[in-house]
Protein backbone atom coordinates (compact mmCIF):
# COMPACT_ATOMS: atom_id res chain seq x y z
CA UNK A 1 0.00 0.00 0.00
CA UNK A 2 1.56 3.43 -0.77
CA UNK A 3 1.60 5.91 2.15
CA UNK A 4 0.11 9.30 1.70
CA UNK A 5 2.95 11.73 0.96
CA UNK A 6 4.18 14.27 3.72
CA UNK A 7 4.93 18.14 3.83
CA UNK A 8 8.85 17.44 2.69
CA UNK A 9 8.47 14.45 0.48
CA UNK A 10 11.02 15.34 -2.24
CA UNK A 11 8.43 14.82 -4.90
CA UNK A 12 6.91 18.23 -4.21
CA UNK A 13 10.42 19.72 -4.96
CA UNK A 14 10.57 17.74 -8.11
CA UNK A 15 7.25 18.99 -9.42
CA UNK A 16 8.07 22.61 -8.36
CA UNK A 17 11.54 22.65 -10.20
CA UNK A 18 9.78 20.71 -13.16
CA UNK A 19 7.21 23.25 -13.77
CA UNK A 20 10.42 26.14 -13.04
CA UNK A 21 11.49 24.54 -15.81
CA UNK A 22 8.80 24.38 -18.48
CA UNK A 23 8.12 28.15 -18.03
CA UNK A 24 11.76 28.78 -18.75
CA UNK A 25 11.10 27.04 -21.67
CA UNK A 26 8.26 28.43 -22.83
CA UNK A 27 8.51 32.24 -21.72
CA UNK A 28 12.56 32.62 -22.40
CA UNK A 29 12.96 30.02 -24.62
CA UNK A 30 10.44 30.62 -27.10
CA UNK A 31 9.06 26.93 -26.89
CA UNK A 32 5.67 26.39 -28.55
CA UNK A 33 3.37 26.31 -25.75
CA UNK A 34 1.54 22.98 -26.69
CA UNK A 35 -0.84 23.48 -23.85
CA UNK A 36 -3.37 20.49 -25.56
CA UNK A 37 -0.42 18.17 -25.51
CA UNK A 38 0.63 18.80 -21.97
CA UNK A 39 -3.00 18.35 -20.92
CA UNK A 40 -3.29 14.81 -22.68
CA UNK A 41 0.44 13.65 -20.74
CA UNK A 42 -1.16 15.21 -17.46
CA UNK A 43 -4.37 13.62 -17.55
CA UNK A 44 -3.52 10.64 -19.10
CA UNK A 45 -0.85 9.92 -16.62
CA UNK A 46 -3.04 11.01 -13.33
CA UNK A 47 -6.26 8.45 -14.72
CA UNK A 48 -3.80 5.32 -15.40
CA UNK A 49 -2.38 6.02 -11.74
CA UNK A 50 -5.92 6.07 -10.40
CA UNK A 51 -7.00 3.02 -12.79
CA UNK A 52 -4.41 0.93 -12.00
CA UNK A 53 -4.07 2.13 -8.36
CA UNK A 54 -7.92 1.44 -7.95
CA UNK A 55 -7.30 -2.14 -9.67
CA UNK A 56 -4.22 -3.31 -7.43
CA UNK A 57 -5.74 -1.97 -4.04
CA UNK A 58 -9.19 -3.78 -4.81
CA UNK A 59 -11.18 -0.86 -4.28
CA UNK A 60 -12.09 2.51 -5.92
CA UNK A 61 -9.60 5.38 -4.99
CA UNK A 62 -10.53 8.50 -3.62
CA UNK A 63 -9.96 11.77 -6.03
CA UNK A 64 -9.93 13.74 -3.38
CA UNK A 65 -9.30 13.99 0.64
CA UNK A 66 -6.65 13.59 3.21
CA UNK A 67 -6.26 9.40 1.25
CA UNK A 68 -6.52 10.81 -2.14
CA UNK A 69 -4.59 9.04 -4.75
CA UNK A 70 -3.35 12.25 -5.82
CA UNK A 71 -0.85 12.10 -2.53
CA UNK A 72 0.22 9.12 -3.06
CA UNK A 73 0.88 7.69 -6.27
CA UNK A 74 -0.27 10.62 -8.07
CA UNK A 75 2.74 12.62 -7.39
CA UNK A 76 4.98 10.61 -9.29
CA UNK A 77 1.99 9.94 -12.03
CA UNK A 78 2.56 13.86 -12.55
CA UNK A 79 7.06 14.37 -12.21
CA UNK A 80 6.46 11.65 -15.10
CA UNK A 81 4.13 13.60 -17.20
CA UNK A 82 6.04 17.07 -16.72
CA UNK A 83 8.78 14.79 -17.70
CA UNK A 84 7.25 14.25 -20.70
CA UNK A 85 5.81 17.56 -21.64
CA UNK A 86 9.65 18.88 -21.41
CA UNK A 87 11.06 16.08 -23.43
CA UNK A 88 9.07 14.22 -25.58
CA UNK A 89 7.73 15.93 -29.10
CA UNK A 90 5.44 14.76 -31.11
CA UNK A 91 2.36 16.34 -33.86
CA UNK A 92 -0.27 13.34 -32.64
CA UNK A 93 -2.24 13.67 -29.95
CA UNK A 94 -2.82 9.64 -29.96
CA UNK A 95 0.94 9.03 -28.85
CA UNK A 96 0.89 11.78 -25.93
CA UNK A 97 -2.11 9.42 -24.58
CA UNK A 98 -0.26 6.46 -25.67
CA UNK A 99 3.49 7.27 -24.21
CA UNK A 100 1.70 8.50 -20.86
CA UNK A 101 -0.21 5.22 -20.70
CA UNK A 102 2.90 3.16 -21.33
CA UNK A 103 4.77 5.37 -18.69
CA UNK A 104 2.10 4.67 -15.72
CA UNK A 105 1.33 1.80 -16.50
CA UNK A 106 4.77 0.51 -17.11
CA UNK A 107 5.04 0.98 -13.20
CA UNK A 108 2.26 -1.44 -12.47
CA UNK A 109 3.24 -4.25 -14.62
CA UNK A 110 7.01 -4.44 -14.80
CA UNK A 111 7.87 -4.72 -11.20
CA UNK A 112 10.38 -6.99 -8.93
CA UNK A 113 10.60 -6.84 -4.94
CA UNK A 114 7.61 -4.29 -5.11
CA UNK A 115 9.58 -1.85 -7.40
CA UNK A 116 9.14 -0.82 -10.79
CA UNK A 117 12.27 -2.02 -13.23
CA UNK A 118 12.33 0.80 -15.88
CA UNK A 119 11.91 4.54 -15.17
CA UNK A 120 8.62 5.50 -16.37
CA UNK A 121 8.49 8.49 -18.53
CA UNK A 122 11.68 6.82 -20.21
CA UNK A 123 9.86 3.71 -21.11
CA UNK A 124 7.04 5.93 -22.40
CA UNK A 125 10.02 8.46 -24.27
CA UNK A 126 11.78 4.87 -25.86
CA UNK A 127 8.34 3.03 -26.51
CA UNK A 128 6.69 5.71 -28.96
CA UNK A 129 9.99 6.55 -30.79
CA UNK A 130 10.62 3.46 -31.69
CA UNK A 131 7.18 1.58 -32.48
CA UNK A 132 5.57 4.51 -33.56
CA UNK A 133 8.41 6.73 -35.60
CA UNK A 134 5.92 9.79 -34.60
CA UNK A 135 7.83 11.08 -32.16
CA UNK A 136 11.78 12.58 -31.07
CA UNK A 137 13.31 14.62 -29.01
CA UNK A 138 14.29 17.78 -29.30
CA UNK A 139 17.86 18.65 -27.05
CA UNK A 140 18.58 21.39 -29.08
CA UNK A 141 15.80 23.30 -27.31
CA UNK A 142 17.93 24.06 -24.33
CA UNK A 143 19.84 26.07 -26.33
CA UNK A 144 23.71 26.54 -25.12
CA UNK A 145 23.15 28.96 -22.50
CA UNK A 146 24.77 28.70 -19.11
CA UNK A 147 22.15 29.93 -17.30
CA UNK A 148 19.90 26.67 -17.69
CA UNK A 149 22.87 24.27 -17.33
CA UNK A 150 23.50 25.82 -13.55
CA UNK A 151 19.53 25.98 -12.92
CA UNK A 152 19.18 22.01 -13.91
CA UNK A 153 22.48 21.38 -11.73
CA UNK A 154 21.50 23.09 -8.82
CA UNK A 155 17.90 22.35 -8.21
CA UNK A 156 18.76 19.04 -9.09
CA UNK A 157 21.21 18.21 -6.51
CA UNK A 158 18.46 19.57 -4.40
CA UNK A 159 16.11 17.16 -5.30
CA UNK A 160 18.52 14.37 -5.20
CA UNK A 161 20.29 15.09 -1.89
CA UNK A 162 16.61 14.96 -0.55
CA UNK A 163 15.76 11.53 -1.35
CA UNK A 164 19.46 10.53 -1.16
CA UNK A 165 19.92 9.02 -4.88
CA UNK A 166 23.03 10.60 -5.25
CA UNK A 167 25.24 7.61 -6.07
CA UNK A 168 22.30 6.67 -8.83
CA UNK A 169 22.53 10.31 -10.56
CA UNK A 170 26.51 10.27 -10.66
CA UNK A 171 26.81 6.12 -11.71
CA UNK A 172 24.33 7.03 -15.03
CA UNK A 173 26.61 10.19 -15.64
CA UNK A 174 29.55 8.49 -15.67
CA UNK A 175 28.32 5.24 -17.89
CA UNK A 176 26.23 7.57 -20.13
CA UNK A 177 29.83 9.74 -20.32
CA UNK A 178 31.53 6.90 -20.47
CA UNK A 179 29.87 5.39 -23.40
CA UNK A 180 29.14 8.76 -25.53
CA UNK A 181 32.95 9.30 -25.63
CA UNK A 182 33.88 5.97 -27.29
CA UNK A 183 31.14 6.18 -29.82
CA UNK A 184 31.60 9.89 -30.85
CA UNK A 185 35.08 10.55 -30.29
CA UNK A 186 36.92 7.29 -30.27
CA UNK A 187 34.64 5.30 -32.83
CA UNK A 188 33.03 8.12 -35.20
CA UNK A 189 36.19 10.45 -34.51
CA UNK A 190 33.99 13.21 -33.55
CA UNK A 191 35.76 16.48 -32.39
CA UNK A 192 35.51 17.09 -28.70
CA UNK A 193 33.34 19.86 -29.44
CA UNK A 194 30.51 17.61 -30.12
CA UNK A 195 31.01 15.51 -27.47
CA UNK A 196 31.10 18.61 -24.80
CA UNK A 197 27.96 20.36 -26.43
CA UNK A 198 26.11 16.63 -26.17
CA UNK A 199 27.10 16.23 -22.29
CA UNK A 200 25.88 19.87 -21.14
CA UNK A 201 22.76 19.10 -23.02
CA UNK A 202 19.48 20.19 -20.48
CA UNK A 203 17.91 17.03 -21.45
CA UNK A 204 20.51 15.29 -20.52
CA UNK A 205 20.68 16.89 -17.10
CA UNK A 206 16.64 16.95 -17.11
CA UNK A 207 16.67 13.38 -16.78
CA UNK A 208 19.58 12.60 -14.98
CA UNK A 209 18.61 15.14 -11.81
CA UNK A 210 14.39 14.68 -12.43
CA UNK A 211 14.01 11.62 -13.80
CA UNK A 212 16.62 8.36 -12.20
CA UNK A 213 16.18 9.80 -8.93
CA UNK A 214 12.54 8.48 -8.43
CA UNK A 215 12.76 6.98 -5.31
CA UNK A 216 10.56 3.76 -6.25
CA UNK A 217 12.99 2.96 -8.75
CA UNK A 218 16.64 3.31 -8.77
CA UNK A 219 18.32 -0.02 -6.82
CA UNK A 220 17.98 0.12 -2.62
CA UNK A 221 21.69 -0.69 -2.11
CA UNK A 222 24.63 1.71 -2.74
CA UNK A 223 26.52 -1.17 -4.28
CA UNK A 224 24.41 -2.05 -6.72
CA UNK A 225 23.98 2.13 -7.84
CA UNK A 226 27.28 1.21 -9.68
CA UNK A 227 26.98 1.74 -13.96
CA UNK A 228 27.11 -2.05 -14.13
CA UNK A 229 24.03 -2.47 -11.99
CA UNK A 230 21.93 -0.19 -13.70
CA UNK A 231 20.68 -1.91 -16.55
CA UNK A 232 16.96 -0.47 -15.33
CA UNK A 233 18.20 2.86 -15.93
CA UNK A 234 20.50 2.56 -18.90
CA UNK A 235 17.97 0.81 -21.14
CA UNK A 236 15.43 3.35 -21.12
CA UNK A 237 16.93 6.17 -20.89
CA UNK A 238 20.34 6.23 -22.96
CA UNK A 239 18.63 4.27 -26.10
CA UNK A 240 16.97 7.97 -27.67
CA UNK A 241 19.72 10.21 -26.21
CA UNK A 242 22.53 8.37 -28.78
CA UNK A 243 21.35 10.02 -31.81
CA UNK A 244 22.11 13.58 -30.31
Amino acid sequence: MQTVAKPWDARYFQILFQCTFLTYGIGWLGWNAEWFHFALYTGTALFTQWLFDSVFERSIQPVFGRNSFLLKGGLSALISALSLCLLLKTNYWQICVLASFISIAGKFLFRANGRHIFNPSALGIVAVIYFTGEAWLSPAQWGSNTLIFFMVATLGTIVITRVQKLDVCFAFLITFLGAMYIRQVVYLNWPMDHFWQTMSTGSLLLFTFFMISDPKQPPIMPLRASPGGQPSVLFPSTSPVLNM
